[in-house]
């Protein structure tokens, strides 16, 4: 299944991002240094990211209706996101007076694959009183990522979505630092209304094997739905109604994959907000990530121009 018709794209349903904001910073490095070694890079990019901000911005270029909950403080690196916030015609929920968002070193292989290292910041910090200020509808998408879950105060965050109604839908990107979050935590958003989005280094993680039929294994204890993302065979749906469906990735030329999961989480999320079926907008999720890997860093989603010119 590749087809999809952007004639239909209408999105309605508000999404709500709750995620991490940080400075990122991509580097191409000929290797990965090892123990002791000092090796040279080239700097690509310095910006903006972080799964929550990566994740808004392509949807707000998609012109999909989302509210930006991402902690920001009174450092020089906040108020560089609340610029960049209000380009897209958007600020921050959670505004503090005090402290700064954390950054992220991206080290970019030649075969394009990524490494980070993190310093964390005041997206690592949960409160009960901001998230509980949040005006949720019962048919809004919910956006949360690993990252945060798995942060000390990550446990903040479960509690308020299970205070949710269970109308809300959430879309759960538990990303690489699914091993550290507790399996209580884990557990407890994979209610109904959930989906979970995982790449393969996850998948093995949840699974005996990440194959799409261990992985609708793990969606069956959960009564749950979810998209598997396996590279160049493309991303599953496995949904309680369908059959396993295979969305074949788009054919493009790789500059490198900063990002591509969380262009994939936000195509995913525009789709839905259209009411699209999970297949349709899965689809939608693989042609943002194609248009991400194409360019340096993770900011490159398109706008709906490009995405249009890119699917013709």
């Amino acid at each position: 299944m590749t087809h999809i018709d952007l004639k239909s794209f209408a999105p309605k349903k508000r999404v709500i991002v709750v995620g991490a904001a940080v400075l990122d910073v991509v580097v191409r490095v000929p290797n990965l240094p090892l123990p002791g070694d000092d090796i040279p890079a080239t700097q690509e990019y310095r910006g903006v990211g972080g799964c929550g901000a990566n994740v808004v911005r392509a949807l707000r270029r998609l012109d999909v209706p989302a509210l930006a909950a991402l902690p920001c403080g009174s450092g020089p690196l906040s108020q560089e996101l609340l610029h960049r916030l209000k380009t897209l015609g958007l600020t921050s929920a959670f505004q503090r007076k005090e402290g700064d968002i954390g950054w992220s070193m991206a080290l970019v292989e030649p075969n394009g694959q990524r490494s980070f290292v993190s310093v964390g910041g005041v997206e690592e910090h949960w409160n009960r009183e901001e998230l509980d200020a949040l005006d949720i509808a019962d048919n809004d998408l919910l956006y949360l990522s690993g990252y945060e879950i798995a942060c000390p105060t990550g446990q903040v965050l479960v509690d308020w979505f299970s205070s949710l109604p269970h109308t809300v839908t959430l879309v759960f990107d538990p990303g690489p630092r699914i091993r550290d979050i507790p399996q209580d935590r884990l557990e407890a958003l994979l209610r109904p209304n959930t989906i979970i989005t995982v790449n393969r280094e996850e998948a093995s993680f949840l699974c005996v094997a990440p194959t799409p039929q261990a992985f609708k294994g793990y969606l069956d204890r959960f009564n749950i739905d979810g998209v598997l993302r396996l590279d160049e065979q493309g991303a599953f749906t496995i949904t309680r109604d369908a059959p396993i469906t295979q969305c074949p990735p788009f054919e493009v030329q790789v500059v490198d994959t900063v990002g591509a999961g969380d262009g994939h989480t936000a195509g995913l999320l525009a789709g839905l907000s259209s009411g699209w079926n999970l297949a349709d907008a899965t689809v939608l999720g693989n042609a943002v990530a194609g248009v991400v890997v194409t360019k340096a860093g993770g900011q490159g989603a398109p706008d709906l121009d490009e995405l249009n010119r890119f699917l013709s």
